[in-house]
């Protein structure tokens, strides 16, 4: 994943979807992959982006943080 959002997979990873074409509000910064072939994208402003199985549950993008975000990580719902 680059930080505009170009999605390259490698080995027998799909290509489930990219952001230049969204146009993603700023820098994405991470990357987080669910279990069954979908993955999390996350810019430094809050948005979160859902490609594939992901679920949106939301995102804080367009809200005031106090420092940007830098990463992902994937949790159980449970």
């Amino acid at each position: 994943m680059a930080a505009d959002g170009t999605v390259v997979p490698f080995g027998d990873a799909a290509h489930l979807g990219a952001l230049p074409a969204l146009s993603a509000s700023g820098s994405l910064v991470s990357m987080a992959p669910t279990t069954d072939g979908g993955y999390w994208l996350t810019g430094a402003d809050g948005e979160v982006f859902a490609e594939g199985d992901a679920g949106y549950a939301g995102s804080m993008g367009g809200r005031p943080l106090n420092q940007p975000i830098v990463g992902i990580a994937p949790a159980s719902a449970d």
